[in-house]
Formats: structure tokens, sequence, C-alpha cells
């Protein structure tokens, strides 16, 4: 949304600094063809007449009278006498330049005859006057308009064999992905996000400064507003999904009786205000901007035939910027803060005040299900909790926005740390929670062909107190995590993301997957990949930390990939090396690589080791050090093959999902059959 805005405000720069010059052509030819006819010794158009006097001639007005003699545009000076002076050509260079060449005559160039403010040369034939400097200030409108939608249509009819070999199986290991039947179940996901924003800009600059005056400074106030809409449902055909169009918004109970099971809706709201100010040069400008917004989102899952889940989310998003850019690209770093305030509660439809608190949670009307929750039979309300909880961090990204055209293309970097209070509001059980995320890469794409692709490693770090059924005990662990998706995808583009995949992770038996080569078109794609460690794996990565075992493992995987690849040639898929590198300082430079990312991977370690407590301080310690381990493990694919080698069996899970349109859903976990 703010990308827009400072797209937007880098055209009100460019066009300021180009404004002057066109604005001097004009004047030119309309000057000219102002005195090609029979009136022609005086200006028709007398707001330009007194625009022309005003700029150049402010030091004697009143005594420049303007000639054409049929070929050449001219100004004659009257002498104070009221004589007139001899002819001289005006040649406009710029808005504060003016030469003027002297015709010849009887009067030279001289302080009798040559205004005040005129500079002569050295042969008094030629003098240069510089109209006054001032300053402008215009007033311009500021708006933008971002929509992105699309819908998602992806199989989920089970297809390839699940892979259950273990790591350093076989490479002729492969498999296949099937082509779908056109029958079956379907995820559907079709979603819209609109944001708008309509407010003013003052833009400053000084004219008549000579190169000065390209400067100019911009200040914008836009007000916004904005909505989405998700819908979630599985259908039995691919026809069905083509077809199928948003749930509508429910506003009484029995709405949901014509929903399946397991259906979804969310939608939401925000507006706010977006300050900014910057300067500009030419097409560079950069500047600062403040964002205050709000967010309210409304969910609903029908979880089975009787009950209902509702989610009420109120979010307060704060943040302050950086940015720069040239035309239509730019960059920008961003501090946010985001208060988040989210209440979920199941209903029982099944009876009739589970409905009755349905229609009030529609209704705003949560003070009444607060009241119900406190009542001993507490029926209508099987479930309910609050999360209370903040999250700040700091984003930078690079883009290409095109003002006017919802459309942009934005890659960059995520930190973020959420501390958070879920309470469950029919007891006393609570749950404190820290977690910290790095998004190591993002690139994304926006209509009208939504793709995006991001990694990042994620820590999380929790504290449960009482007895809560479903969650266990205390939790560190740490996960990362690589998705991609794109509404519409081909076969070459989710083999290149494969591809990727596996040189980034080196675990190239797992992710050893072809597509049949007669499918060109995989309509949507959605591909999901994690390394999950739980807590035990945690634990024993610790334990680890003053040991050689990462040293000695590492070393092992790049002897062994580094022997095979002299002895056989590698396909480019499976090639760790630049073209022209040679494998000697290829394998060096990956040796080097390599242990310095373990070093920094023993270091955090020895950070979590030192904080074992679950107080907020030492919880923000530990996430922050584990998602440092986890951006150190992820460079590159000797150090990721390390770690999953590490916490086989003890923990360490990795997990692939695919899913597209026109292939079976593929999912496949790693199961280790044996220790190294």
């Amino acid at each position: 949304m703010k990308l827009l805005i400072i797209s937007f405000s880098l055209l009100i720069f460019s066009a300021q600094a180009q404004r002057q010059s066109a604005r001097e052509r004009e004047m030119m030819e309309k000057g000219v063809d102002a005195f090609k006819g029979p009136e022609y010794t005086r200006l028709k158009n007398k707001k330009f007449k007194d625009e022309i006097q005003k700029k150049y001639f402010t030091f004697a007005a009143d005594r420049i009278k303007p000639t054409f003699d049929g070929s050449l545009f001219f100004f004659n000076h009257l002498m104070p006498n009221l004589s007139t002076s001899p002819k001289f050509f005006t040649e406009i260079l710029t808005d504060k330049i003016t030469t003027m060449i002297p015709g010849t005559g009887d009067c030279d160039v001289n302080p009798q005859c040559v205004p005040d403010r005129w500079e002569t040369d050295s042969t008094n034939r030629e003098v240069t006057t510089r109209a006054k400097k001032e300053w402008k200030v215009t007033f311009g409108p500021a708006f933008f308009f971002d929509m992105n939608y699309g819908k998602f249509i992806l199989n989920q009819n089970e297809g390839s064999k699940v892979y259950t070999g273990s790591h350093g199986q076989s490479s002729k290991f492969l498999v296949s992905l099937v082509p779908e039947t056109g029958t079956g179940s379907y995820l559907v996901k079709k979603f819209v996000k609109i944001g708008a924003g309509m407010g003013g800009t003052i833009t400053a600059n000084q004219a008549n400064a000579g190169i000065l005056s390209q400067v100019g400074a911009s200040v914008a106030i836009v007000p916004t507003i904005g909505g989405g809409k998700v819908s979630e449902s599985h259908v039995g055909s691919l026809g069905e999904a083509k077809k199928f169009k948003h749930l509508k918004i429910p506003d009484r109970a029995r709405d949901f009786n014509a929903w399946k099971i397991n259906d979804f809706l969310q939608y939401d709201v925000h507006g706010g205000i977006v300050i900014s100010g910057g300067v500009g040069f030419f097409g560079l400008s950069a500047g600062v901007s403040y964002t205050a917004s709000g967010y309210w989102s409304r969910s609903y899952r029908k979880l089975d035939g009787k009950r209902v889940q509702a989610q009420l989310d109120r979010n307060k998003i704060m943040s302050f910027g950086a940015y720069a850019g040239a035309a239509v690209v730019s960059m920008s770093v961003d501090k946010f803060i985001q208060w988040e305030n989210g209440l979920s509660y199941i209903f029982d439809l099944s009876v009739k005040e589970g409905r009755d608190l349905l229609k009030d949670f529609m209704k705003g009307k949560i003070k009444n299900i607060q009241t119900a929750l406190k009542g001993r039979s507490r029926r209508g309300v099987t479930f309910a909790k609050q999360v209370i909880g903040k999250t700040s961090g700091w984003s930078g990204s690079f883009g290409i926005g095109i003002p006017f055209i919802p459309a942009s293309a934005r890659w960059g970097k995520t930190n973020t740390l959420t501390d958070s209070e879920r309470t469950y509001l029919d007891s006393t059980r609570e749950r404190n929670e820290t977690r910290v995320g790095k998004v190591i890469t993002f690139r994304g794409k926006f209509f009208p062909f939504f793709r995006n692709t991001n990694d990042g490693f994620f820590s999380h770090v929790a504290k449960t107190t009482g007895s809560i059924d479903f969650i266990w005990g205390n939790v560190k662990s740490g996960q990362y995590a690589y998705t991609y998706q794109r509404a519409k995808s081909s076969r070459k583009d989710l083999l290149g993301i494969i591809e990727s995949l596996r040189k980034k992770t080196g675990l190239f038996n797992f992710l050893n997957i072809t597509i049949p080569k007669n499918i060109s078109g995989l309509g949507s794609v959605d591909l999901k990949f994690a390394f999950k460690m739980k807590s035990y794996a945690t634990k024993f990565l610790i334990a680890q930390r003053k040991t050689r075992n990462f040293e000695i493992v590492a070393q092992k995987f790049m002897d062994s990939y580094f022997d095979y690849r002299n002895k056989h040639k590698l396909p480019s898929k499976d090639d760790l090396c630049s073209i022209g590198h040679r494998i000697r300082g290829c394998a060096k430079a990956y040796m080097k690589d390599t242990m310095n990312a373990i070093a920094k991977m023993k270091k955090s370690l020895s950070i979590m080791a030192a904080t074992q407590s679950y107080g907020k301080k030492d919880r923000e310690s530990f996430a922050r050090a584990y998602t440092e381990f986890g951006d150190a493990m992820s460079s590159n694919p000797f150090t990721f093959q390390t770690v999953v080698n590490m916490t086989q069996g003890r923990g360490g899970d990795v997990y692939l999902s695919i899913e597209s349109t026109n292939l079976k859903k593929y999912e496949a976990i790693m199961r280790w059959q044996k220790k190294r």
C-alpha cells in the first residue's frame, strides 16, 4: 500500500523536474504563433502576455514591446525617452536564464539603454538576464488503489507413493507426480483483497535557481480504507471447483445449514492514515513515512453438523519507514508494531443458547458471550479463548510498482518478534508464548497472476500453566519453512522450484521428483517444505555444542559429495558449483562457509543453553538465538544436511507437500531407517 503512494510521489517529483522546460517550449511556440497575424504587434492572450513579462522582463515590464517581423519573434525595449532600442532576439534556455543578442543600430549596449540586472559579455553584443528567484508551492492529489485476487484449486486425491526411504538411499530413487483425473475431492481457495486511499500532496521547489530548481520537497497525507474476503471449500469435481463462488457472509445461525463441513470464510475491513514526506531530484526521491491503521476481521469454520468455530480479531498497526527510489523502482526499510486482540469461540448450534450466542457474536455483542461463559452450564459455547499479543519487527524490501495500475513485484527480508498470552476463558488455564521469525528471502508478484516464494526460520517458546488437553507442557522448537504459491504455474516453474530447494537443503534423494512431460500447465500450485525440530531435538542440539560432531558430520557430507562429483558428471540440478568453477576451489569455498556457519550455530546454542527458564525475557533471548541458529543452518546445503542428519530419530522431521490443480496431491515425510 505505502509503496504505491511512494511510486506516485516519484511521479510528482519527476513531473516537477520536467515541468519548467516543457512550459518554456510551450511559451516559445505560442509566443511565436501569437505574432503570426495581422495583429502581431500585441499578444492576443493577456494571461500569456502577463506570464512572459513576469517571468522574463520584470525589470521593465511596461517598456517591453513584443514584435514579430515575419520570421523572428523578438522584443524591443523602450528607452527612457520612449524611443525604441535595437532589436534583440530571445533564446529561452531554461526557466531561469534568458540569453539575448542585440541587433545592430545606433545604440550599443550600455547603461543608458540596458535595464538593471542585465549582464553583458566582453563584446557588448550579448546580454543575459536572470529571472527572479521565487518559491513555488503546488497542491495535488495523492491516491492509490491496490487489488489482489485469485483462486487456488488444489487436487486432494493422493497420488504418488509416500516416500519412506532413508537419507542417503540410492540416487536412482525417483518420484513421478501423478496427473489428476478430473474427479474426486478438490480444495478451492478464493480470495480478494482491496485497498484504496485518497489524499493530498504539497510540493515545493525554488524556481529560477538553476539546477536547484530541480530539487523538490513533498508531503503527502492519505487516509486509507480497504477490505478482503477469503472463502474455502471442498468440492467433488474440477468443474464444480471452477464454478465455485465466495461463501455468503452469514447473519444468522441457519445460514450454516448450506455450508459443507470444514467450509471456511474470513472477511475483514481496515482503515488508517499514511503520512509521508521526502525530497526529489529529477526522477530520484528519498523520504520517510508513518502509517497507523486498524484491522477488524471475522472468520467462521463449520466443524461438523452442529458446531461452528467463530473468531474475532481486532488489531492495531503502526509503522515507521524510510524509502528511496528512482522512477517506479523503490527500496524501503520499515519498523512496525502490531497489537493483537483475538477472541475465538465454538458454538453449539443444536441448542437455542448456542444459536442465540452466535447471533450476538455476529452483532458484536461479545459481552453477552462472556456472561454466558461465567454461568455454570455454559450451554451453547463449548470452547473459548482469548489471545492478546504484540508483534514487532522490521522489514526491508526492493520492488517495482506501476502507479495507477495495481501491479507490483517485491523482494525482501523480514524479522519479527511476537509475545502473546493465550487465556482459556472457561477456566484459569493460560499459555504464554514467544515466537521469533526471520523471513530470509521473499519474492512476490501480484495482479493479475498471484505468485510468491519465501523461506525462513521460525522459533517457538511456550510456557503452559494449568492442564490443557491438547497442548502438552512447555515447548522449545524451531522450524525451517519454504513455501511456493502461484495461481497459474507450469511444469517448468515447479521443477525449477524443486531444483532450487534441492540445492538449498542438499536433500537430493528426498526431493528427487519429476513431472510427466505431457503436462505443461499445472493450474494452481501450492508447495510446502518444512524441517521441524521439536523440543527433544532442540535439547539434543544444545547438548552437542561442545562437541565436534557438527564438524565431523559436515566433513563427511562434503567429502562424499565432492568425491562423487570428481568422478561423475552431475546433472545441473545437483551441481552445487558454478559453471567454470574448479572442483578444488569450489570445495574449499564450501568448507570455509560451512565451518563459519557451524561456529555461528554453536554460538547460538550456547546462548540457548544459558537461558533455560520460561520467563518473558528468557523466552525472547532463547527464541532469537534459535532463529540465528536456523539462519546459519540454512546458509548452505552441507550445514542443512548436518543438522537433519544429527536429529534423525531425535525429534527432527522433514515434511513435503505438493498440491496442484492438474496433479494429484503428494505428501512425504522423512522416515529414518538407520543412524549414521
